[in-house]
């Protein structure tokens, strides 16, 4: 009986600890889910005029806001590049709302596992940002996605306390991410001529009717056995050159430039007779070209830059007859 009435006092005390510790592990964590990571950038975004991101790797992503513009400083000392606001808005907005989880280690011999460990570290995985504010700098490092894919191991540099996070940051994988995608002064619908030069090919030209900005492109030379491949690859093609989906810009040097070999050139034509021309470079060993629009009838900071395109998004540079039409099947006797 005794043995019996001991058990039973046994499970009561432990359901009585266990209980307790829900209870107080529930409301402490209620409570530290409420406060924000960094509560004075909150209040101070706003005033957020520098940011850097930097990896083991290197400086992925630095710019200032000069005049109420931003401007890319990572690519060159000299030049500024504009940049994609919209990354870098939505990064700062995580930041300033992410509010704590919980605590995780203060030891730094287990960072690696949270990746929130120093960059320096060999082989780390962390991404440190760094934001200036008119009067404040807030200097912090982001690290690995939680398991469960609800929020982001965090840890405030020069302060050993990891934390995780309700938010999950889109970073920048390359120095190439964060520039604006709208760099062409002008669009497909700007143009009323292109005409593509590749190798020795004989060059290909594009003309729109001036009757629509809705007509339809048209081959100079269509002979009357030819046929488009398919009725909209001339659209296609010029909506492909306007848009320059490049991977990275490097500033333009006219001597080093001068010591690229061109394989192709294409030249637009704008509603207003203004030009600009496009020259492409040879294929480096990973397949990637090189690219440089000169624009003097109407001067651009686009002149300023050398594009790298991949080798998929190089293919309208690089268009020749045949790939616009084809013989018209003849009818059997």
């Amino acid at each position: 009986m005794n043995i019996r009435l001991a058990i039973l006092i046994s499970l009561v005390m432990v359901t009585s600890v266990a209980a307790y510790w829900l209870i107080f592990k529930s409301s402490n964590s209620e409570q530290i889910t409420q406060s924000l990571w960094l509560e004075d950038l909150s209040s101070q975004s706003a005033s957020v005029q520098q940011i850097e991101v930097v990896n083991a790797s290197g400086t992925l992503f630095k710019a200032r806001k000069e005049q109420g513009q931003w401007q890319a400083t990572h690519l060159d000392t000299r030049l500024g590049f504009p940049v994609d606001t919209g990354a870098l808005a939505s990064l700062v907005n995580a930041l300033s709302r992410a509010k704590v989880i919980e605590t995780k280690t203060a030891n730094p011999e287990y960072y690696h596992r949270l990746g929130v460990e120093e960059i320096t570290k060999k082989d780390a995985q962390s991404t440190r940002i760094l934001l200036q504010g008119t009067n404040t700098r807030w200097r912090v490092i982001v690290g690995n996605e939680a398991a469960n894919g609800v929020g982001t191991y965090v840890r405030t540099a020069g302060d050993s306390q990891s934390l995780l996070v309700d938010q999950a940051f889109q970073l920048p994988a390359g120095p190439g991410d964060w520039l604006t995608r709208q760099v062409l002064p002008f669009t497909a619908d700007d143009v009323v001529k292109v005409v593509v030069r590749y190798r020795d090919n004989q060059p290909v030209q594009f003309v729109r009717t001036q009757e629509s900005i809705d007509s339809a492109w048209q081959l100079t030379d269509l002979q009357e056995n030819e046929h488009l491949v398919y009725p909209t690859v001339i659209e296609q093609t010029v909506q492909e050159l306007t848009s320059l989906n490049y991977d990275n810009a490097i500033a333009y040097v006219e001597n080093q430039w001068e010591g690229e070999k061109l394989i192709g050139d294409v030249t637009f034509t704008l509603t207003d007779r203004s030009q600009v021309f496009a020259y492409l470079s040879q294929p480096n060993e990973a397949g990637s070209h090189k690219v440089w629009f000169s624009m003097p009838d109407n001067p651009s900071w686009v002149s300023d830059w050398v594009f790298l395109l991949s080798e998929f998004n190089s293919k309208s540079y690089m268009i020749g007859r045949g790939d616009v039409v084809s013989l018209k099947e003849t009818e059997n006797e």
